[in-house]
């Protein structure tokens, strides 16, 4: 898929002659930029986290019902909202209730997508149900949720440079699109649209740089979109803040820093400018989830490979976890967990149900003594072995526990 992914985009566009801009340019429009909680990233935590009882009160396995139009083989995104559950893959985006009942899909199937281009970049959901966009190739198509199907309302054509996700503003219909800096003569990297694609407001791009070749590196991951409270975050390449979207005021306003003492990419580096050998180690941000205790971020440092660091709000505590092994289900007895997507104030894993199944036939979970690992089995019948993946719901604890 598309995580940790570098893209690679060859585009015949010669060197622009735009002016760079500092930093300072930036911190100059916020006066309360001294009140911005600052983490330091470039200090990675001792201890490691490593069982999922450590941050959480409950896990929910939820088999997806497998059906003629509900077939999942890999699964791309998901997004929550009060009483649904979006899947999305590489072609489709299917719509189920929070018990995993199929309701409908939107896919490449739909005469509004054409193969073989059309590939789904990005997908959200409004919050209260009633607006599925979906990122493709050039295009936005929106869709109306009528509660149990996906009609098509219209095609939003995007003209180049062109987006690669897109997020709704929280309690609007308003869209946030943003761009990978892969010219350097962008004159945004974030955009607010309505639902019509008409532009509302954009952020001014103080990060242009001069290309010294046609061949231009863009990295999806480092386009980061977040929602926590209400409120939709986002972090741009080169930039350590993170910003947040004041739907009210349509003005974009710096949340949080994280910190990389100086050793985020730089513009030359993406420009390929001759000095691009020159640097040791690059920090790259590129997962941001948020909840009301726990703030987690995962990055990746040129020289050394991959972390991701949970910070308890409440003890302000750090700890590493396990990229590799994830954390231990000693709550159920199942596999181990990976925090993969967070949406609606819970983490999100999967795994396929034949693994599922597998992992109960293991001795070490036959012979565990977790009280509820019976559950676990009664949820995952026999007849299911062989179906779409299972989604597996993390609750984390709460700011007084």
């Amino acid at each position: 898929m598309r995580l940790f992914i570098l893209m690679l985009i060859l585009m015949l566009i010669g060197s622009c002659n735009n002016q760079n801009h500092d930093l300072s340019e930036i911190v100059t429009q916020f006066p309360d930029a001294d009140s911005i909680k600052v983490i330091d990233i470039s200090t990675i935590p001792i201890r490691e986290i490593t069982n999922i009882s450590g941050i959480s009160m409950g896990i929910e396995y939820i088999p997806l019902e497998k059906g003629s139009s509900s077939k999942i083989d890999v699964i791309d995104k998901i997004v929550t909202t009060e009483g649904r559950l979006y899947v999305g893959t590489l072609n489709e985006v299917f719509c189920y209730d929070k018990e995993g009942h199929f309701i409908c899909n939107a896919s490449r199937g739909n005469k509004n997508f054409k193969e073989p281009e059309d590939i789904i970049y990005d997908f959200d959901v409004s919050s209260d149900d009633s607006i599925l966009a979906i990122l493709s190739n050039k295009k936005i198509l929106v869709f109306s949720n009528t509660g149990a199907e996906f009609n098509y309302l219209r095609t939003i054509n995007l003209k180049e440079p062109f987006p690669s996700k897109i997020s709704f503003v929280p309690d609007s219909y308003n869209i946030l699109i943003s761009l990978i800096p892969s010219r350097g003569s962008e004159r945004s990297l974030s955009i607010i649209i309505n639902p019509n694609g008409d532009t509302l407001t954009l952020k001014p791009n103080f990060y242009r740089f001069i290309k010294h070749d046609k061949i231009s590196y863009g990295n999806v991951e480092e386009i980061v979109h977040y929602k926590t409270d209400n409120c939709l975050c986002f972090k741009e390449e080169f930039s350590d803040t993170v910003f947040y979207f004041d739907n009210q005021s349509l003005e974009y306003k710096p949340r949080l820093i994280l910190d990389t003492q100086g050793k985020t990419i730089k513009r030359w580096m993406r420009g390929n400018s001759p000095l691009k050998n020159s640097y040791d180690s690059v920090y790259s941000v590129q997962r941001i989830f948020e909840v009301s205790r726990y703030f987690v971020y995962s990055f990746e440092i040129s020289t050394e490979g991959s972390y991701s660091v949970l910070l308890d709000k409440v003890t302000n505590e750090s700890f590493k976890i396990d990229l590799h092994n994830g954390l231990t289900d000693d709550i159920t007895g199942g596999p181990d967990l990976y925090l993969n997507i967070c949406s609606d104030g819970k983490f999100y894993s999967w795994m396929s149900s034949v693994s599922l199944h597998n992992h109960l036939k293991e001795e070490k979970f036959m012979r565990s003594d977790l009280t509820r690992k019976e559950q676990l089995k009664d949820i995952l019948s026999p007849k299911n072995e062989h179906q779409n993946p299972v989604l597996i719901v993390i609750t984390p604890k709460e700011m007084d526990i």
